[in-house]
């Protein structure tokens, strides 16, 4: 009877050790997880801020540039790729 237990026991403490160790396992790629997504934020908002940027520029150019240049602009399909 006694052995029983002892196997039964021995296999319940397995069985922990087991989920103990997914558990640590789980939390750690948590954290590898929530380090990425900041990271990925933290890109998405440099993206932003150089897009604004762009945007900005882009349209301070459309206020400098005379009726030629706009004309040329507007042909190009608004600001694209200019002959060099």
């Amino acid at each position: 009877l006694i052995d029983g237990y002892t196997g039964e026991r021995a296999a319940l403490e397995e069985q922990l050790r087991q989920k103990e160790e997914l558990q640590l396992s789980l939390e750690q790629e948590l954290q590898v997880t929530g380090s990425r997504l900041h990271e990925l934020e933290q890109e998405r908002l440099q993206m932003l801020e150089e897009r604004e940027l762009v945007s900005r520029q882009q349209e301070a150019m459309r206020e400098e540039a005379g009726p030629r240049e706009l004309c040329t602009y507007h042909l190009k399909g608004r600001g694209g790729e200019k002959n060099q």
